[in-house]
């Protein structure tokens, strides 16, 4: 077939530069529809991310990375394949999915093909709701991940202890503080029984409020203890605020939560982050009690 995206890829930059061009996608757009015998509607934008994502009529086309780019999509491609079926199968309120695969254009483009869901992010929303709502929704997100996070096949290659161990995001934390958390990775007692099914990134941007809940972007989802998921729940999507966590967890104990996210966010790819955009200077974090401390003193604090 003639080539039909034809602007160069070279790295990071070049992908950065034409990832949301409507006008270039187009015909490769058009291509990829009449492929699955899917009808393709007007194509427009949606919001930025690391691939190229455009809403066509009542559906939405995600494109991942080339490997010229620089990036490895193949496993994002795979893990939120994966995520999809696993969620449309579970009954979960996800995006459907409507086709995937791979087209050899001028580079090698994965394609993901889905319900276009409507609704409005938490994030953007979320200021306006009452307390009723937000204990609402946190018991609706908790019935949600009652059915996500379960046991199921490996998806991946990820391991979340490994990768945890590597992990160079933690670079700006104090020395003794990195060294606790190196000792504590090194020694969790991780077995293959407590392994289950995380998104892996319940952010306020992830979650979509409509007519029903709904969860979307499953590209970080590995298999992993259950408090990988809960320490971003409680710290990055609801901020420890009391009516959502009444709603997610209960009746539940400040101190052993606070345990169960230091856990969660020691494993997680993007633990430190979670901490330095929620706790503020990161150099006052001398050693896994002060971060204890903290936690405890966060969510007890949104508690009452």
């Amino acid at each position: 077939m003639p080539t039909l995206f034809r602007p160069e890829i070279r790295d990071g930059d070049s992908w950065g530069a034409v990832y949301q061009s409507i006008g270039d996608w187009r015909p490769l757009i058009r291509y990829i529809f009449d492929k699955e015998g899917l009808e393709c509607g007007p194509i427009g934008p949606c919001t930025p991310g690391t691939n190229a994502v455009f809403q066509a009529g009542n559906r939405i086309i995600k494109i991942f990375a080339p490997g010229e780019s620089g990036m490895d999509s193949a496993s994002d491609f795979q893990t939120e394949r994966f995520g999809l079926r696993r969620a449309n199968g579970l009954g979960i309120a996800a995006p459907r999915l409507y086709a995937a695969g791979q087209v050899d254009d001028r580079y090698r483009f994965r394609y993901l093909i889905m319900e276009r869901v409507d609704g409005k992010a938490l994030g953007s929303v979320g200021h306006t709701f009452s307390d009723a709502q937000k204990t609402r929704i946190g018991r609706q997100l908790r019935r949600i991940t009652e059915k996500l996070n379960t046991g199921c096949e490996a998806f991946n290659e990820v391991k979340v202890v490994e990768r945890a161990l590597g992990c160079k995001r933690w670079q700006d934390f104090p020395d003794s503080f990195t060294g606790e958390r190196l000792r504590f990775l090194r020694n969790y007692p991780l077995n293959q029984k407590d392994l289950v099914y995380v998104h892996g990134d319940l952010n306020p941007d992830n979650l979509l409020v409509g007519e029903r809940l709904t969860v979307i972007d499953f590209a970080d989802a590995v298999l992993a203890p259950a408090c990988y998921e809960e320490a971003v729940v409680a710290c990055e999507l609801f901020g420890c605020e009391g009516p959502y966590m009444r709603g997610y967890f209960g009746d539940y104990d400040g101190a052993a939560l606070a345990q169960r996210c230091l856990e969660g966010l020691l494993l997680h790819n993007f633990g430190a982050n979670i901490l330095r955009d929620n706790l503020g200077n990161v150099s006052e974090l001398t050693g896994l009690d002060v971060l204890r401390e903290r936690l405890s003193g966060w969510i007890q604090a949104e508690k009452e």
